[in-house]
């Protein structure tokens, strides 16, 4: 062999070596920056604020979720402050590690699945990195962020466990690693235990991906069950389960019955439509939850999803065909029940998004490296990463204020539920008469931090935390339910009605209609009061 082509040979290995150590270190920054940056200055959301409240009255658990979001919260402003970018520094922190592990989880599939590695393995995070709804959950702090953060650490120790049981596909070793931690033999098994009890507090979609894990075990690899260390860490689990358990044992389940209800009615929390409606309305339902998931989502992630949907061949030399099962399994279970049901909201979905786009990534990954055309398959990947980038970078533009065509449909949405807020908690801050109460149950929140002062509605969380007797009240509300007729019930409920007043606000999508008014001399019982002012009730009254 000639010295030269050999040690040109060598430097062009070591460049490739040096190109692929850096490429992780520049997607891990991207994420980092565009997470971060202008990270406080929308407003906080409604759902943000809500979960601020619960973070100021530590529960177990809480009326629609369990109660990891509410610590986490507690954590980000005690070191943080409370300031908008206080509370959502860890969330967005999360956000960037979930990017990490989506790279390491893509590249132990491919090697598990594959028997080999390959630079795809890093398409997955790149979408992470980029995508619209990955930036809106790691920007925003919805319960989302922490899911994902749990869920991918969860499996990929289940990834590292499977590694170390009896399978005919991937040799038991003495040590693996896990994020860099060496560990010993077992201690997989208690790390996977350990990681699904917390996730178990986080919201209850998680119990549906324990549900398609167990599915998947009985149906792909039931030498799992004979392993003891297995049945360690599913009771290391259940342990996760006592809180949220416990708290709905102390609330009348109320919790479990609310997740329940909101799957089959019109609106969370109305009441159950008759079956001959529900199926009559399935498929104009489906139609527009599947647009909206699309505006929402963008298509270029949701595009990966699809693909992930399909009845994809892996190489027919390909050693383990049963983890391409679950992540087909995984996604759909975490996908359907979401986009089915008729409160269904998009962002819920991106538990399921993250495995039906890793299951099209190893795909992408077995036809380049055993087909023909592979540098046209990965110029083709690489548009469309770049289409998710336009989407989720034009979808930051667009919060900033900056007007373009390629964003997420979650933007006007934002938008909409921070204008005039500033403008509503100044005029309502100084009226110290009564208590506020909002008909928005999204609204509560807001002005209670921005106003400075205690806010109520009828959503069940607020009625769990005991608010004031309505014998006089300040009540709020947005233009989502008809003035008109917030005005007629509050006149049948009350002696007294001052209003309705308006607070008229100009935003960058649309002008933004809230009224307010000041009661007292109550006619009604409590009890009826919140009845009529609960807003799904008033939603379903306007139509």
């Amino acid at each position: 062999m000639n010295p030269r082509s050999a040690g040109a040979g060598r430097e062009s290995l070591a460049d490739v070596r040096v190109e692929r150590s850096a490429l992780p270190i520049l997607v891990i920054w991207t994420a980092f920056s565009l997470r971060v940056i202008g990270l406080g200055r929308v407003l906080l959301l409604p759902d943000e604020a809500y979960y601020w409240l619960w973070s100021r009255r530590l529960d177990w658990a809480y009326y629609d979720n369990p109660a990891g979001t509410a610590l986490l919260l507690r954590a980000s402003t005690a070191l943080g402050g409370q300031t908008e970018f206080g509370l959502r520094w860890l969330n967005a922190l999360l956000g960037v590690i979930c990017v990490a592990l989506l790279w390491a989880v893509g590249r132990r599939l491919i090697s598990v699945v594959l028997a080999s590695e390959t630079s795809m393995a890093g398409w997955g995070a790149a979408v992470m990195t980029l995508g619209a709804p990955f930036l809106v959950v790691s920007r925003f702090v919805y319960t989302d962020g922490l899911f994902l953060f749990l869920l991918l650490l969860n499996f990929w120790c289940f990834l590292r466990m499977l590694g170390r049981a009896s399978s005919p596909h991937v040799p038991r070793q003495r040590r693996t690693s896990v994020l860099g931690l060496r560990l010993q033999s077992g201690f997989s098994f208690l790390a996977w235990g350990l990681t699904l009890g917390l996730l178990l507090n986080t919201k209850y979609t998680a119990y549906l991906y324990v549900a398609g894990l167990g599915l998947w075990v009985a149906w792909q690899r039931p030498d799992l069950l004979r392993e003891h260390r297995l049945w360690y860490a599913v009771v290391l689990a259940g342990l996760g389960l006592l809180p949220v358990v416990g708290w709905n044992v102390t609330h009348g389940w109320v919790s479990f019955r609310w997740q329940l209800a909101h799957l089959v009615s019109r609106s969370p929390g109305a009441a159950v439509p008759p079956l001959r409606s529900m199926v009559l309305d399935l498929g104009w339902m489906w139609a527009r939850n599947a647009r909206h998931a699309v505006l929402y989502l963008t298509w270029p992630s949701v595009f990966f999803a699809l693909m992930g949907c399909l009845p994809l061949a892996q190489p027919c030399d390909a050693p383990d065909r049963s983890v391409d099962r679950l992540l087909w399994l995984l996604g759909l279970v975490l996908l359907l029940p979401v986009l089915l049901s008729p409160s269904g909201s998009p962002r819920n979905m991106v538990g399921g998004l993250v495995f039906l786009m890793l299951r099209a990534v190893v795909w992408l990954a077995g036809q380049a490296a055993y087909r023909t055309g592979k540098h046209r398959l990965i110029g083709a990947v690489r548009s469309v990463v770049l289409l998710v980038g336009l989407y989720g970078v034009g979808s930051l533009l667009a919060l900033r204020g900056i007007d373009v065509p390629l964003k997420s449909s979650v933007v006007p949405e934002i938008v909409w539920d921070t204008t005039g807020l500033r403008e509503l908690a100044a005029t309502v801050a100084p009226l110290e008469a009564a208590p506020l109460f909002t008909v928005d149950y999204s609204l509560a929140g807001q002005l209670s931090y921005y106003a400075g002062r205690p806010a109520y509605t009828a959503w069940g969380q607020y009625r769990l935390w005991q608010m004031p007797a309505p014998e006089r009240l300040i009540v709020v509300s947005l233009d989502y339910v008809p003035p008109s007729l917030v005005d007629t019930r509050l006149r049948e409920a009350y002696a007294q009605v001052e209003g309705p007043n308006s607070v008229d606000v100009d935003g960058p999508e649309a002008a933004r209609d809230i009224s307010w008014w000041q009661v007292s001399g109550l006619r009604w019982n409590p009890k009826r009061v919140l009845q009529a002012f609960d807003f799904f009730t008033l939603v379903e009254a306007s139509w």
